[in-house]
């Protein structure tokens, strides 16, 4: 199943939440520096904050991680669309497809 466009758009408003954060400290840090420093030696310190933050990134990334993701879900109807294809598993379904956030997944799926 394809996420649909309104999915798309809360995954990447849940995806940047990171990023504003980031951003609301190097945004107003690079006016300050640039008006102190000049602008030559704010382009390196800024380059030096990013090549950390990749570096952060590539430590606690996990190593294994699937796109599409196993998962049940025990709050949808059994007739509900979603579960087109579905296995019944106890008190829910499970199936496996591209996993994003969205209204049916609302949080990441915990090891089940």
């Amino acid at each position: 199943m394809q996420p649909s466009h309104s999915d798309l758009g809360q995954t990447g408003r849940v995806n940047a939440h990171g990023n504003e954060r980031l951003r609301l400290i190097t945004y107003p840090l690079a006016g300050w520096l640039g008006a102190k420093v000049g602008l030559s030696t704010t382009f390196a310190m800024l380059g030096v904050i990013a090549a950390t933050a990749i570096l952060i990134s590539t430590r606690i990334w996990p190593v294994h991680d699937p796109e599409e993701i196993e998962h049940v879900h025990d709050a949808l109807p059994v007739d509900h669309p979603h579960l087109v294809g579905a296995t019944r598993v106890g008190n829910g379904h499970r199936h496996i497809h591209l996993f994003v956030i969205d209204s049916h997944h609302p949080d990441w799926p915990t090891e089940q």
